[in-house]
């Protein structure tokens, strides 16, 4: 059977299981069945997610907490249709391909917040689940909301809402690698104020024999405020501080006794609205980011200070500025459009020193660049809702920036929930990647910048079935994904002073995602399943005969099959079990090491994950109550590497306590 005949077996498989008729089957829930039925990442409003026709997976927070979920990287690999990278031990650089395209073609939000570095590129390393409330993913191009570097997809990490009583909790945990985590939170609120706050600190020692120590530490806020029925505000909060020091080289061999990376990250956005009639809304967002971090290599010993930068050092500063304003009308009550124009300022500092000696003595060599650039979008968008069971989703964007080309994108989409209970759904949409600073204005003698450059561009479409089952306990649900990706920028070998890069590559990545969600014994016993084929391919390399991005080759570290499978028991109201096992398939990748430079393939691996918690006493009148979990990762210590020549965590077990008063 051909690879293309793969795609349209499954699509027909699990069609025709979506097309059975179900008693009593109800619009579609959301992606987690534990979540209420409204997302805000798709549509930038409060929607139910039947009126949605992007695919969307939302990950509540509380069962990361109860899985013992750390990392946002950790959490995304149970995305159907996102394949997560990470080099190394905690602190490695983690990259998220999703539905096959580029690493930097996922927009990442932090409440609302934008956190890329300009051109898209983003390391889900340090980035934790610490104080979430949940992470909303949208697969599709999104340019059209989001503006670039949305072009396969949208991540948004939202902060904890407080409710209720004023309430404090604590954790503590410690475990193998000599990793000890612990975090506090404070959350409450009512109806006209709602609060949270939280910080917390990971430390590890580390998957290697020396120089691989980690340390983050994570302190998060959220207050809304409501001081009427028609005015809502809301201030966010986050700052991360991380360092890892690492031994591995560029080919993953331990090699360095005192080599480490460092960084810290600071989020602030505010969000406010006022209705202005019954039919009409206006809102502001503001956003900042500010981002710096470095290199730092030293000579490990006396002795070393002879060959190429057996001295290195470099630091990078990221400062982005965003302001949107936008309208929201309801001309009924089946529709709501929505018209706003957004400003973005992005700003990038850095500096390199390199310290070399082949025998004649130190030489020093040092680079430093600075750009800016600023970029004002327009968009317009229309939900549409009939009680008929149709829902339409019209979007249009226009992007104008000083430094590259002005930019249309759009997104148009369609639902429908036929007789059957069955809801199908397709979308047709355009996307973009900014391209870097370092593309655009970069001027050493090695690499030379292009003003002239376009951004990289996105089509993309998707079809979906859902079907629910079983008076709404089975879910199932599968979707077919085909992108293509034109004027990808490519580095080329040039003359001196001449541009390096140039918009001359071209790819496609297409498959399909099936999903399979299952609640039994009144909700105490769940099980989710996902699967996802995926093929690419580059069509156009530019003639760059580069081994990482050749013509009629498979992009790399995408696996073309990946399955997951989560369990969660409740034998009783204070235990909690949990087991999730996942599978990655093969894929392609480079050994760097070798000269010149080859492909290979990576074999697939199983990882069994397994978690449990228990409530000891619950809180009464002034006395906290208190719990106990325990949690292994990689029960059969899975030897396998994500990256060629980097090898990833094995058998791990972590035992903590935690407290709620």
């Amino acid at each position: 059977m051909t690879r293309r005949g793969t795609v349209g077996w499954l699509v027909l498989m699990v069609g025709g299981l979506a097309l059975r008729p179900a008693a009593g089957a109800a619009q579609a829930p959301a992606d987690s069945v534990e979540l209420e039925e409204v997302v805000v990442t798709a549509t930038r409003l409060p929607t139910s997610l039947d009126a949605v026709t992007a695919g969307v997976t939302v990950i509540p927070g509380e069962e990361l907490r109860r899985r013992g979920v750390r990392f946002v990287a950790d959490a995304l690999r149970d995305v159907p249709g996102a394949a997560v990278v990470q080099g190394g031990s905690y602190g490695g650089v983690s990259s998220l391909f999703l539905r096959g395209g580029e690493s930097d073609y996922v927009k990442v939000l932090v409440d609302g917040v934008p956190v890329n570095e300009p051109g898209g590129a983003y390391d889900f390393a340090n980035l934790t689940t610490d104080n979430v409330e949940r992470i909303e993913i949208v697969r599709g191009p999104a340019s059209v909301l989001y503006g670039a570097d949305a072009v396969s997809g949208v991540v948004h990490v939202l902060t904890r809402r407080g409710a209720g009583r004023p309430a404090l909790t604590a954790q503590v945990e410690g475990g193998t690698y000599g990793t000890v985590r612990w975090d506090a939170g404070f959350a409450g609120g009512g109806p006209t104020v709602d609060y949270s706050i939280g910080l917390a600190r990971f430390t590890s020692d580390g998957i290697y024999a020396f120089n691989n120590t980690y340390r983050n530490t994570v302190a998060s806020g959220r207050l809304r405020a409501r001081p009427d029925a028609l005015t809502d505000a809301t201030l966010t909060l986050r700052y991360g501080d991380s360092r890892s020091s690492f031994p591995t080289d560029f080919a993953g061999v331990p090699s360095d006794s005192n080599q480490f990376t460092f960084g810290n990250a600071f989020t602030v956005g505010i969000d406010a609205g006022r209705r202005l009639a019954p039919w009409l809304e206006a809102r502001v967002s503001l956003a900042a980011h500010d981002a710096d971090g470095g290199f730092d290599d030293r000579p490990d010993h006396p002795g070393d200070n002879t060959g190429f930068g057996f001295q290195e050092r470099r630091f990078a500063t990221l400062l982005r500025r965003s302001a949107d304003g936008r309208v929201n009308l309801r001309p009924r009550a089946d529709l709501v459009v929505t018209a706003g124009a957004q400003l973005e300022l992005e700003d990038g500092r850095s500096f390199s020193e390199s310290v070399s000696d082949f025998g004649g003595g130190p030489d020093t060599s040092a680079t430093s660049f600075e750009a800016d650039r600023r970029t004002l979008g327009y968009y317009a968008q229309a939900v549409y809702r009939p009680a008929t069971g149709l829902a339409l989703n019209l979007n249009g964007r226009v992007d104008d920036s000083d430094a590259f080309s002005t930019f249309v994108s759009w997104r148009a989409g369609a639902a429908y929930l036929l007789p059957t209970g069955t809801r199908v759904r397709g979308a047709f949409g355009r996307g973009f990647r900014a391209p870097t600073f370092a593309e655009l204005f970069a001027n050493s003698p090695f690499e030379v910048g292009n003003p002239d450059l376009d951004p990289e561009r996105a089509t993309s479409w998707e079809l979906g079935l859902e079907q629910h089952l079983m008076d709404d306990r089975l879910r199932l649900a599968a979707t077919y994904f085909d992108q293509r990706f034109r004027d990808m920028i490519q580095y080329q070998g040039a003359a001196p002073g001449e541009p390096n890069y140039r918009n001359v590559a071209e790819a496609w990545a297409r498959g399909v995602e099936v999903e399979a969600e299952l609640a039994l014994l009144g909700r105490r016993l769940t099980g989710a399943a996902s699967y996802t084929y995926l093929e690419t391919e580059v069509t156009e390399d530019g003639g760059t005969a580069s081994p990482a991005f050749a013509q009629g080759e498979a992009l790399l570290r995408r696996p073309g099959h990946s399955a997951r499978l989560g369990l969660t028991a409740r034998p009783m109201g204070a235990v909690t079990l949990a087991a999730n096992l996942t599978r990655v398939g093969s894929r392609a990748d480079v050994d760097f090491a070798a000269f010149p430079a080859r492909r290979l393939t990576l074999p697939a691996y199983t990882i069994v994950d397994l978690a449990a918690e228990a409530e000891l006493t619950a809180p009464i009148g002034r006395l906290p109550g208190f719990t106990l979990g325990g949690r292994v990762e990689n029960l059969f210590d899975e030897d396998y590497q994500q990256v060629y020549g980097f090898k990833s965590r094995g058998r791990a077990v972590f035992v903590g306590v935690g407290m709620r008063w």
